[in-house]
This record gives C-alpha cells, sequence and structure tokens, in this order.
C-alpha cells in the first residue's frame, strides 16, 4: 500500500511495509495519526541530543567545559562517530572515577598508614 510518511519505521520504496500481516491491516496510509507511525528520525534525534549531553556532562564533571564550537561538531556528527565519542569520554570518566578513588587511598594511607588501608580493603 502506497504511503508518503518516509519517516516512519515501516516505510520503505514509497510503500508502508509492516514488519506483520496484522500490523499491515490497521495502518492508516499517509497519515501520522496511524497507530503504527513511528517517526524514526524524531527518535534519533532526541537520543543524539541525549547522548551529546551526556558527553557534555563527562566533560563537566571533570571541571571542563565544551566550546560551543565542539558541542555543534557533536551534533553534527555521524551517528558511529558520535558512539564513538561517547565512548571514549565514558572510558575517560571512568579513568576518572579510578584516580578518585586511588586518590582517597593514598590520602587514607597518608593519614592511617599502609597497615589499616590493607585491612580496610582487605589487601595481602
Amino acid at each position: 500500500m502506497e504511503c508518503n510518511q518516509s519517516e516512519c519505521q515501516w516505510f520503505g520504496f514509497g510503500q508502508c511495509c509492516p514488519e506483520s500481516e496484522e500490523i499491515y491491516n490497521e495502518v492508516i496510509p499517509n497519515s501520522k495519526e496511524c497507530p503504527h507511525y513511528y517517526d524514526l528520525k524524531s527518535v534519533a534525534e532526541t537520543n543524539r541530543t541525549e547522548i551529546t549531553n551526556e558527553i557534555i556532562d563527562v566533560f563537566k564533571e571533570l571541571g571542563k567545559t565544551l566550546p560551543d564550537k565542539h558541542i555543534e561538531e557533536l551534533m553534527s556528527m555521524k551517528g558511529t562517530d558520535l558512539w564513538n565519542t561517547y565512548s571514549a569520554a565514558y572510558d575517560l570518566y571512568q579513568s576518572h572515577l579510578n584516580n578518585l578513588a586511588l586518590d582517597e587511598i593514598l590520602n587514607e594511607v597518608e593519614e592511617y598508614g599502609v597497615e589499616w588501608v590493607k585491612e580496610k580493603y582487605q589487601i595481602k
């Protein structure tokens, strides 16, 4: 059945192409009122914004502010590049948290001594 809702997940080659006959019988072609209309573009843009905001939050947590230029670059990246950037930012954040934990342990060593820290963390 012909349909012009090119942003719908069921759209393909000018046709409504749902995965089941049940859905096919329920669709309303050419309408966003269709019960199975799913706007992939809007969902993708929402996900892109969420991922970008998470990257920005990582840098804020690290005490850094991303310049507007870099935020614009994030918003215009291809999906795989954005995901790879998110992954790298998350790894950086994990490393930051590990360093904070190690700093805390070193402070405890200085304050309470090595034996106390070994006992606390059950280190042999």
